[in-house]
């Protein structure tokens, strides 16, 4: 975790008189890649073949939402689904289909 040290910014009506900012906390997310990575290693556990999956990976609330779903719509069931922390990655939650 980094706190930005701005800590003036010129007035909205152009005068020269700085303004204090409040300090801004960042905080640093894992990658896309990086949350692919952990769901296939934890998946990779389970499931013998992945190849059969396309996955969808979005970013939900500031953590990664990782689906596995068949490619081929005609099989019932589905894969894994993760929700992985997008600061830490921690899996916070799994669920297994088939």
């Amino acid at each position: 975790m980094s706190i930005s040290t701005s800590s003036y910014r010129a007035t909205e009506n152009g005068d020269d008189k700085p303004q204090k900012r409040h300090p801004t906390i960042l905080t640093k997310m894992i990658t896309k890649e990086n949350a692919l990575q952990i769901a296939q290693e934890n998946a990779g556990v389970y499931y013998r073949d992945l190849s059969v999956y396309d996955v969808e990976i979005k970013l939900v609330e500031g953590n990664w939402q990782v689906d596995y779903e068949f490619r081929d719509e005609n099989i019932d069931g589905g894969g894994p689904h993760y929700l992985i922390s997008g600061t830490t990655g921690e899996i916070i939650s799994f669920r297994f289909e088939q």
